[in-house]
């Protein structure tokens, strides 16, 4: 399913009209009320109730606009999400610190990275340095 589409049901049902609707979305009318009959024939139940005054939802309808709302939702939180990722505004990384170190300072340097950055998750070992070097070297 093109999520692109699911914007043409949720903006039938903001407008209460296919030709307003095709309109706002630049398409033609006969396209969008082709694509609605297809969609109301593949799942096998109508989405709107088609009236002088306009479309209403069905109850049906109303269910697959929510749902339509979810998955753009989703989508866009993705995008960001993956734009985040491209900027470096999120993912992980860890830190090795001294028992000295990760009590008097790192507390607060990280405090004030996770106020710039809280999509970055940071991972915090403490240990001797011994040890620390080796983790670093694996």
């Amino acid at each position: 399913m093109d999520l692109h589409y699911l914007e043409y049901v949720i903006e039938i049902a903001k407008c209460q009209s296919i030709s307003r609707a095709a309109e706002v979305l630049c398409i033609t009318q006969s396209t969008l009320s082709q694509y609605l009959s297809k969609l109301e024939s593949e799942i096998g139940v109508k989405l709107f109730d088609r009236q002088r005054n306009g479309m209403v939802l069905t109850p049906a309808g109303t269910m697959y606009v929510e749902a339509s709302k979810k998955m753009l939702q989703e989508k866009q939180e993705l995008y960001n999400q993956i734009a985040d990722i491209s900027k470096g505004q999120s993912g992980t990384f860890s830190v090795g610190v001294t028992p000295h170190w990760g009590s008097m300072v790192i507390a607060e340097i990280i405090g004030k990275f996770k106020a710039a950055y809280p999509g970055v998750t940071v991972k915090i070992k403490e240990d001797t340095a011994e040890p620390l070097m080796r983790s670093l070297q694996d």
